[in-house]
């Protein structure tokens, strides 16, 4: 149980700041000087990923790396949670279509989501999960 709340919690913390920090990267100053290499393809491969400016980068590792740091965490629960964000983060820009639907019909992770960010960029910010997307409003779900 502990194992699972401090999952949670560190996934929390780190889809609230990048919501937040992906918001800010999308600002039409922001996006032209910083974020628009990372929208250089419009239908994301693998490596886009990585393909970032150096200011966003540190201010996604920040954000990333930050979870020991202000939550008590044991290192499984820091390895776990760098399986799951590094995983989709490279399932996110692969072109897989891979989703994760919760027992009760909600849908908690679906890599068309950040297909469409590509695609369109002023909607689905949020990474991994779209709850946040979802709760402010910049939620696009389509078939594609």
């Amino acid at each position: 149980f502990e194992f699972l709340m401090e999952l949670a919690l560190s996934i929390m913390w780190q889809n609230v700041l990048e919501y937040i920090w992906h918001l800010i990267m999308h600002v039409p100053f922001v996006y032209r000087a910083w974020h628009k290499h990372h929208h250089f393809y419009k239908s994301p491969e693998v490596w886009d990923d990585l393909y970032i400016h150096p200011i966003e980068s540190a201010g996604y590792y920040t954000i990333l790396y930050s979870v020991p740091f202000v939550i008590r965490v044991h290192h499984y629960t820091m390895l776990s949670y760098m399986i799951i964000m590094g995983l989709l983060g490279v399932i996110d820009h692969s072109g897989i279509k891979f989703k994760v639907k919760l027992p009760f019909g909600y849908t908690l992770y679906d890599s068309k989501d950040h297909d469409i960010h590509h695609e369109l960029t002023s909607i689905n910010y949020a990474f991994p999960f779209p709850w946040l997307d979802q709760i402010c409003g910049t939620y696009l779900y389509r078939e594609k």
